[in-house]
């Protein structure tokens, strides 16, 4: 469990550092481009290719620690806690085939474009979006992680005793 919270400490950590980078990059731009009439070129491919797939991607592991993503239980809320409980366990199994997929696919995705050196061609720059890539891998494979070992620690076959 040290692990995990390491690697979600670390994955927060590098969200918020972009988070504040993005904040300095677009005032900067906004400054720049009422001030002295020259905003900087390329601030919405950055900011998109780099600081959102960060701040969007890397939290994931955090909320799904924190048990805060939204669960709609419109027609669990009146099942029993064993059921419930069976019901969970089959959406963590399924959550986390789901998220072995993906971060396959996203694992593939980042070795292609590292290899061809993927990049976007601006109008003063080429801007280099393989990097990016790796961030929506390591986002993905965090969310996984953090799945997995709630799979584990969880004891999804107890049952309440209220359980009638």
């Amino acid at each position: 469990m040290f692990a995990v919270n390491l690697l979600n400490r670390a994955l927060i950590l590098v969200a918020a550092l972009a988070l504040i980078a993005m904040v300095v990059h677009i005032g900067a731009d906004v400054a720049g481009r009422y001030l002295f009439n020259s905003p900087l070129f390329g601030t919405l491919e950055i900011v998109t290719y780099y600081y959102m797939t960060a701040v969007t991607l890397l939290p994931l592991a955090a909320t799904q620690l924190a048990k805060e993503h939204v669960i709609v239980e419109v027609f669990t809320q009146k099942l029993r806690a064993s059921i419930r409980n069976r019901l969970d366990l089959f959406a963590a199994i399924l959550t986390v085939i789901y998220l072995s997929v993906v971060a396959w696919a996203c694992l593939i995705g980042a070795i292609n474009a590292f290899k061809v050196r993927e990049y976007h061609d601006l109008f003063f720059f080429t801007l280099s979006i393989w990097p990016p890539r790796w961030v929506l891998f390591f986002g993905i494979l965090g969310i996984l992680v953090a799945v997995i070992v709630q799979l584990i620690a969880r004891d999804y076959a107890t049952s309440d005793p209220d359980d009638t």
